[in-house]
């Protein structure tokens, strides 16, 4: 798991169920990265993102798994950075 990826997972630890993407300005990287991150946490099957509408602070996460299973999260990573 990248550092941004992880700092955003301990992030919606923190916050919980329902709470929002925060501005990615806030963690220091550009947007894009910020929504990669979030999609390869989704891909990790850590987090569902509910995408409301195209504004990607609009979206609202549930978190699925506190645990993380390093095999299957190198696994999704590397599907995710290929694709």
């Amino acid at each position: 798991m990248r550092t941004h990826q992880r700092n955003l997972y301990r992030y919606f630890l923190r916050n919980g169920n329902g709470c929002t993407v925060p501005l990615s300005r806030s963690f220091g990287v550009r947007a894009d990265a910020h929504i990669a991150a979030v999609n390869a946490l989704e891909a990790m099957r850590l987090i569902t993102v509910n995408r409301v509408s195209d504004n990607y602070l609009s979206w609202t996460v549930e978190i699925k798994c506190q645990v993380i299973d390093t095999q299957k999260a190198k696994a999704a990573i590397l599907r995710s950075t290929s694709a």
